[in-house]
C-alpha cells in the first residue's frame, strides 16, 4: 500500500530536478576533456557520476548520464538520469554543446521509511547553443537560447502514479556568458540575461478525499543576473557546514524590470486569490564561511487578495519594499558586522481599512512609511552552519552569541499627519551587569525628532481613541523635554544613558531609579 503523500519529499524532489535541469556543464577544449572535466567539477560538488561513451572522430557521445547525491544529515539520496549530451569539438580550439531540442529527464528521491519518488521532467529548448573555449584549467564559454523550459511530465511514488498537475517553467531570449576555473577546486562565474521568465502552476492535492488545488501564474521581464562561488577540491557539499570551513562560496544578483503573479487556491471548504505586480526589483544573495548577504528589493508594488474568509477584498500598493540582512555565521574571537534594514514606503491602504480604523474620517489617509536600518558588531560562540551545534544549544539553552555595539542608522515613521525619526549609536558591555539589574550593561546615545505627533494625540483623544487625561499628559511630556525645531509640534530630543545608569534628555537629568 501507497504511504501518504510527503509533501517535504516532493519538495526536496522539485530542488533536486530545477538543479538537474538548469545545471551548466563544465566545458573544455575538446570533447574528452570537457567530460573529463565535467566529471571532476560534478564529483567535487558531491555527486557520483557514470555514463556511457561513445567516440567518434571529433564527437564524444554521453549517454544514460546519471548522477547522484546522497545527504548525510536525513540519509535522503537523490539520483538524476539525463538520456545524452553530444560533445564536438570544431577544429577551432572550441568545442560545441548539443542535446536534443527535446528530452526526458528522470529524478528519483528516496528517504529512509519513504516510498521513492519518481519524476520525469520534460525538457525543451529553441535555438540552443553553447560552446567552449580556453583551457581546461581556465575555461569561458557562452551560450544563447531562444527559449528553455521545463515541466513535469510524470509523477510516481511507490511505483503508483499521482497526478499532481501542471508545472511549468520558461526562459525565453536567454544569452549569457561563465568562466570555470580549476584552482585548489573550482570557482566559477557566470552571466545570464533573459527576456522574461514565466511559470504555471495548475496542481491539486493527491491525497485521498483532498480537494485543494492551487492554480499560480506569473513572469518576469528584463532579467539580468550574475552567479559564482568556489567549490574547493574534495569537499562534499551535502555536508554544508564542512564545505563552508574548507572554502565554499556561493553569491548571485538579480535584477528584473517588471514582475506579476496570480496565485488561486481553493478547496470543499474556503477559497483564495492574491495577485501582485511591480515594476521592477532586485535580490542579492552571499555566503561564504565568515557571513551571510541577504537583500530584496522590490518597487512600484502592488497586491490585491481575497478569499472565503476575509470580509472584503484588499488592494494595497507601496512605491518600494525591501529587507536586507547582513549577518556572520563563523565563530570568532574578534567582533564581527552585522545588518538589518527594512523599507515600507508610501505604503497606501484601501478604503475599507481606513473606514474600519477611522470611521470618522478624522485622520489624514496618507501613505504610511516605515524604515529601519540596523548595524553593529557581535561575536557567534558556534558555527551557525553546524547543524549538531546549533541543537545542543536549543536543547540547554543556552546563546548562540553577543552583541558589543548597535547603532539605529535610521528610523523613520511616517502617516496620520505625523513623523517620527531616530538615531541611536549603543555600547554593550557583556562583562557588566545593568545598573538596573539585569542583562549586560547598554550605555549611549540617542536622537530623535517628531514632528506632527502632538497634534495627533489631540486629534485622536477628540476621535475617543485615547482617553484625554493620557492625551494631555503625554502631550505635555513631549512638549517639556523635546525642543521645537520648527514650531511647537517639530521637536527634537537628544538622550544619553551613562556606563553609570544616569540618563539625561537634552542635558536634563531623568531619575531612573
Amino acid at each position: 500500500m501507497t504511504k501518504p503523500h510527503n509533501w517535504n519529499v516532493l519538495r526536496r524532489t522539485s530542488a533536486a530536478a530545477t538543479l538537474a535541469v538548469f545545471a551548466s556543464p563544465g566545458l573544455a577544449l575538446t570533447p574528452d576533456e570537457l567530460w573529463t572535466q565535467l566529471e571532476d567539477y560534478l564529483t567535487g560538488a558531491g555527486y557520483e557520476v557514470s555514463a556511457d561513451e561513445q567516440s567518434s572522430g571529433d564527437t564524444l557521445t554521453l549517454s544514460n548520464i546519471v548522477l547522484k547525491m546522497e545527504m548525510d544529515e536525513d540519509e535522503t539520496s537523490f539520483t538524476v538520469t539525463i538520456p545524452e549530451y553530444i560533445l564536438t569539438g570544431q577544429g577551432d580550439g572550441t568545442v560545441l554543446f548539443d542535446m536534443a531540442p527535446s528530452q526526458t529527464i528522470d529524478v528519483r528521491v528516496e528517504a529512509p521509511d519513504e516510498d521513492p519518488v519518481d519524476l520525469e521532467l520534460l525538457q525543451t529548448t529553441e535555438n540552443f547553443s553553447l560552446v567552449a573555449s580556453g583551457t581546461p584549467e581556465d575555461i569561458d564559454y557562452t551560450f544563447a537560447a531562444d527559449s528553455a523550459g521545463v515541466s513535469l511530465a510524470n509523477l510516481e511514488r511507490g511505483g503508483e502514479p499521482v497526478d499532481l498537475g501542471t508545472i511549468e517553467l520558461t526562459l525565453n531570449g536567454l544569452t549569457g556568458t561563465a568562466t570555470i576555473a580549476q584552482d585548489d577546486g573550482y570557482t566559477v562565474e557566470q552571466r545570464l540575461d533573459a527576456e522574461g521568465l514565466s511559470y504555471n502552476v495548475d496542481i491539486a492535492n493527491p491525497e485521498p478525499d483532498s480537494s485543494g488545488t492551487i492554480k499560480m501564474s506569473g513572469s518576469l521581464e528584463g532579467i539580468s543576473s550574475t552567479g559564482g562561488g568556489h567549490v574547493p577540491e574534495g569537499v562534499d557539499i551535502s555536508d554544508m557546514a564542512a564545505a563552508m570551513e574548507a572554502g565554499y562560496s556561493a553569491n548571485a544578483t538579480l535584477n528584473y524590470s517588471g514582475g506579476q503573479t496570480d496565485l488561486a487556491y481553493s478547496d470543499a471548504e474556503s477559497s483564495f486569490d492574491y495577485r501582485s505586480s511591480s515594476d521592477g526589483g532586485s535580490f542579492v544573495f552571499t555566503i561564504d564561511a565568515a557571513r551571510l548577504v541577504y537583500q530584496i528589493l522590490a518597487s512600484g508594488v502592488s497586491m490585491s487578495a481575497s478569499g472565503s474568509e476575509m470580509p472584503f477584498p484588499v488592494d494595497v500598493s507601496a512605491n518600494e519594499l525591501g529587507l536586507q540582512l547582513a549577518m556572520p555565521l563563523s565563530e570568532t574571537e574578534e567582533p564581527q558586522d552585522f545588518g538589518l534594514s527594512l523599507t515600507v514606503n508610501e505604503l497606501a491602504l484601501p478604503d475599507q481599512i481606513w473606514a474600519m480604523a477611522d470611521p470618522q474620517n478624522g485622520l489624514p489617509h496618507d501613505p504610511l512609511t516605515v524604515e529601519l536600518a540596523l548595524s553593529g558588531t557581535g561575536r557567534l560562540f558556534v558555527d551557525v552552519t553546524d547543524e549538531a551545534a546549533m541543537e545542543q544549544l536549543g536543547e540547554t539553552g543556552g546563546t548562540p552569541g553577543e552583541i558589543e555595539t548597535l547603532k539605529l542608522d535610521k528610523l523613520t515613521v511616517r502617516g496620520l499627519g505625523a513623523e517620527i525619526g531616530a538615531t541611536a549609536d549603543l555600547d554593550v558591555d557583556n562583562e557588566a551587569t545593568s545598573p538596573f539589574g539585569q542583562g549586560p550593561n547598554v550605555f549611549g546615545t540617542a536622537n530623535i525628532r517628531m514632528t506632527g505627533v502632538v497634534g495627533l494625540l489631540n486629534t485622536l483623544s477628540q476621535m475617543g481613541l485615547v482617553p484625554p487625561a493620557q492625551a494631555m499628559m503625554g502631550a505635555g511630556m513631549l512638549s517639556q523635554l523635546g525642543k521645537p525645531v520648527n514650531g511647537p509640534d517639530d521637536l527634537e530630543a537628544d538622550i544619553e544613558l551613562s556606563e553609570q545608569g544616569e540618563l539625561s534628555v537634552n542635558g536634563m537629568p531623568m531619575p531612573l531609579r
